[in-house]
């Protein structure tokens, strides 16, 4: 591989513009801490769109497909870009309609990619897919239409979505179709110079997500069942038919992942009884399975070289900060790995693809206070060249600590989550934001850059985000035990996150407040009405705060795959629907409250907050409200962030500022 690689301090990356392309150059300097009295860091740095987003490197490593904003008479849109890697010059850029976004785009030849539409509702949840299908030449020739309403004079009859690749790249993909109104999949062979589709199997399932071999074979699948259940698929070869895998008991699941080079294993997470899921690899001809890591607290993670590879690369637990282990630590990309990952201390090298001669390689550098960068590593050169950084105007270095922490919560359960503290905290006990994640099953904090969190921490808060019962990666168990919990233990693990902030010296009791968003709102408002006493205020983004208009609303949904899961979610109990909504608990809320909701919310409809605005109203207690035309869940335009936060800013600092 030559010499070692050299580095750019992080800061110094920053400095240069989006576009530029630079070679990392050494440097020993350190970062300077932050000094007390440091002006503030302008809340539009955090809100400001990404140079680029998603990108993806051709099979030949000439060109690089990314999602990119360009102006227009609207103010901004989202933009599929074609960029030349030597001089990192747009070549091609197509756009969409408002809101409309490439959710993926796959190369399917050195000239030609294919591209999935979405919808994209705003900041805090990804884009939507439509299961439209597009495809283009990198030139911008050769545009067509493969899948969706548009196709044609008629609309095709499903969903579709991009399942795979063949292992030579020949201009065609897999496409999986669900069908609306039944529940069936079918997957085709497409070409998308010709626009023609060949049949290659059908399923009686919705949702279903294939895993193929390193010869393009589908061998096992996934998907979702009536009942919004998981099952698992596995083709045997002997009788040509798919057979459904019989789990021993609920909470038991296998799910493979990716096969061995050679095919002859598959490496999937094994779950017994609810448990954190191990990593095994399990031998396809005699069945045998061998662990290969398990965690006591968190589920184990497949981590792959790269999004167009099938081969399996490392692991590492679900939790905590990223902890990678190395499948095979003696191979030239392991190496490889390990020498990127040492140029950036601290951070964490995530490998996203390579070129098919692997020459180039794209990669994502990113850490607790860094949104991140991407860079392309040029093995024959040995250098990585920066291609672009996410939210350009921040600076680590003036950010605070982000630190995962533990505790029990009142039943001895052992809880784990994430603190964000200031860049320079005073000394003693901190002015404390409760941030409860959205979801919320399945769903979980990491370690990752947090926009939010770190904007409040650098107005001086200490930020709490609790992986409450319900949350993902610590087994079914745990997921399932937020079931019908949503207004009990989910709530109380998010108290008993705060009384331990307040014991362990980190939070200043007199001066607490809850801020969350969708699901994170709807805890704001339970957790004012549940804990009199414990905050000073309360502020609810996009909630959900009447469940019995959210069952309403679910049950009006043509869903494809899922049916029923807000049911299962909420037991089937209306009086427990009615004492867990917050609209029916506003009598108890005696605090400040702020409502933030976009009027085209098609997640938790605008009038959930106009419900619980009413409520409040009613009880002598008036929000202060803020509602935004044609923004949906989370606002999408950084302008209309930017009122978020300085909206919030100000609601906290004039609640917060001083104690009683």
């Amino acid at each position: 591989m030559g010499s070692t690689i050299v580095t750019l301090l992080r800061a110094q990356v920053r400095r240069l513009p989006a576009w530029c392309c630079t070679a990392l150059i050494i440097s020993a300097a350190q970062a300077a801490p932050v000094p007390a009295g440091a002006p503030l860091i302008p809340a539009a740095h955090f809100v400001e769109d990404d140079a680029y987003t998603n990108p993806v490197l051709s099979p030949d490593g000439s060109h690089l497909a990314v999602l990119t904003t360009l102006p227009d008479w609207i103010g901004s849109v989202k933009t599929l870009a074609i960029i030349r890697v030597k001089d990192f010059k747009i070549v091609t850029a197509v756009k969409m309609e408002r809101f409309e976004v490439p959710l993926d785009h796959v190369w399917v030849s050195n000239t030609r990619l294919v591209v999935a539409k979405a919808r994209d509702f705003g900041d805090d949840e990804k884009p939507t897919p439509t299961g439209e299908i597009l495809t283009l030449n990198l030139d911008g020739s050769g545009q067509d239409y493969l899948y969706g309403r548009l196709r044609g004079t008629a609309a095709d009859a499903g969903f579709g979505v991009v399942s795979g690749l063949p292992a030579q790249l020949n201009g065609h993909f897999y496409m999986t179709e669900y069908e609306y109104g039944r529940k069936n999949s079918a997957l085709y062979d497409v070409d998308s110079v010709a626009n023609t589709r060949t049949p290659l199997l059908q399923l009686p399932f919705a949702g279903v997500e294939m895993l193929f071999d390193h010869q393009s074979r589908p061998r096992f699948a996934s998907a979702y069942t009536r009942d919004a259940k998981v099952a698992f698929l596995q083709f045997d070869a002997a009788k040509s038919t798919w057979v459904q895998q019989q789990q021993e008991a609920e909470g038991n699941y296998f799910a493979p992942l990716a096969f061995s080079a050679d095919d002859s294993a598959v490496y999937a997470t094994l779950s017994q009884a609810g448990k954190p899921a191990a990593l095994v690899r399990q031998d396809l001809a005699t069945g045998e399975r061998t662990v290969v890591a398990e965690d006591p607290a968190f589920d184990i993670t497949l981590v792959k070289a790269g999004r167009n590879t099938r081969e399996p690369f490392g692991w590492m637990p679900a939790g905590g900060s990223p902890r990678l282990h190395y499948l095979d630590p003696a191979s030239k990309l392991a190496q490889l790995h390990q020498r990127l990952s040492g140029n950036f201390p601290g951070s964490y090298v995530r490998l996203l693809n390579t070129s098919e001669t692997n020459d180039r390689l794209l990669f994502y550098v990113s850490s607790g206070r860094d949104p991140g960068a991407y860079y392309i590593y040029d093995s024959a050169a040995n250098r990585a060249d920066l291609v672009s950084t996410s939210l350009p105007r921040l600076d680590p270095d003036q950010l605070g600590e982000r630190k995962p922490i533990s505790f029990k919560a009142r039943d001895g359960v052992a809880l784990h989550g994430f603190l964000t503290l200031p860049a320079a905290p005073p000394p003693g006990p901190l002015p404390l934001v409760l941030l409860p994640h959205g979801g919320p099953h399945g769903i979980a904090d990491d370690w990752s850059f947090d926009p939010y969190a770190h904007f409040l921490a650098s107005r001086g808060y200490a930020v709490l985000q609790v992986n409450y019962r319900g949350s993902g990666g610590r087994g079914a168990a745990f997921v399932k035990a937020g079931y019908e919990q949503w207004g009990g233990r989910i709530q109380d693990d998010l108290a008993d996150g705060v009384r331990w902030a307040v014991k362990e010296g980190i939070a200043d009791q007199r001066r607490m407040c809850v801020f969350g968003m969708s699901f994170g709102a709807y805890s704001a408002m339970m957790l004012a009405a549940r804990e009199p006493g414990m905050f000073r205020c309360a502020a609810g983004y996009a909630g959900v705060y009447d469940l019995e208009m959210l069952l309403r609303d679910e049950d009006k949904k043509d869903r494809i795959v899922a049916d029923g899961v807000i049911r299962k979610y909420l037991g089937k109990d209306p009086a427990q629907h009615r004492l867990n909504s917050p609209v029916n608990l506003a009598g108890n809320i005696k605090l400040p409250v702020l409502l933030i909701h976009g009027t085209s919310d098609e997640i938790t409809p605008v009038a959930q907050g106009r419900a619980m605005r009413a409520a409040l109203t009613a009880a002598g207690n008036p929000p202060e409200y803020l509602q935004v035309r044609n923004e949906g869940h989370g606002f999408f335009l950084p302008e209309n962030k930017l009122k978020v936060l300085l909206k919030l800013e100000e609601f906290l600092k004039r609640n917060l500022e001083a104690a009683p």
